[in-house]
């Protein structure tokens, strides 16, 4: 049976995915997340994404960068904390795109990496999904879920971030002396080029809209497909 996998990151999504396929799912990979800042942010998180794909094989399917729309969805809590409101609101902005995306593509469940982070509290991602129609409860973290992502994560060399993926989140990386802040200088060098399509080098299908809509894929290596949905 199909699932559609919201994966956060590529090292989340590798026992999550390993998961799913012992348990008879099979797995489509949704890559989204537009509360990632910067955008060239976002875009290194999704190339590692597709190292993983092409590990188990597998397809993933792309909603177009759109960080202002997210910041809108967060506004009001901007001075939240970390695990916070925000995080709670993050979540469902995550999972509503998940689910449209799974609607458009005529898949009936969907589930998020999220709960193998040690990070994340998979009671308050679960409190959020049950409220969307076909959230599949599924707490990766079991069945030492985040032990194995650290192991496969090494064993993939993927790429590792040091902060949740927000500016807001990153504010308060900076504010931790840990030695893991994202630099600044980055940031501010990105601050100017939030970029509304992050799939240079792809040829992605475009979908209407909530509208289903036909979908063309384009190959971006061996055994993994990358569907664009995007909004006109």
């Amino acid at each position: 049976m199909k699932i559609l996998l919201h994966c956060c990151c590529g090292p989340c999504s590798t026992a999550s995915i390993s998961r799913l396929l012992e348990e008879g799912w099979e797995p489509v990979l949704f890559y989204g997340n537009s509360n990632i800042y910067p955008a060239s942010e976002n875009e290194l998180r999704r190339l590692n994404l597709e190292k993983v794909a092409r590990f188990f094989g597998l397809e993933i399917v792309r909603a177009p960068y759109n960080h202002e729309a997210w910041l809108l969805s967060v506004k009001g809590l901007e001075a939240e904390k970390e695990h916070g409101r925000r995080c709670v609101k993050c979540f469902e902005y995550n999972l509503r795109e998940a689910e449209a995306a799974s609607r458009a593509l005529g898949i009936n469940h969907f589930t998020t990496s999220l709960t193998v982070s040690r990070y994340k509290k998979s009671s308050i991602i679960f409190e959020v999904g049950r409220a969307i129609p076909g959230f599949e409860e599924i707490d990766f973290k079991k069945k030492d879920g985040f032990a194995k992502s650290v192991r496969m994560r090494r064993s993939l060399d993927l790429y590792r971030q040091s902060y949740c993926g927000c500016e807001f989140s990153l504010r308060d990386s900076a504010n931790r002396d840990d030695g893991n802040a994202f630099p600044g200088s980055q940031v501010r060098a990105e601050s100017e080029s939030l970029a509304s399509d992050t799939g240079a080098g792809t040829r992605g299908a475009r979908l209407a809209g909530e509208k289903e809509g036909e979908s063309a894929m384009a190959e971006t290596g061996a055994g993994t497909r990358d569907t664009c949905l995007a909004r006109e």
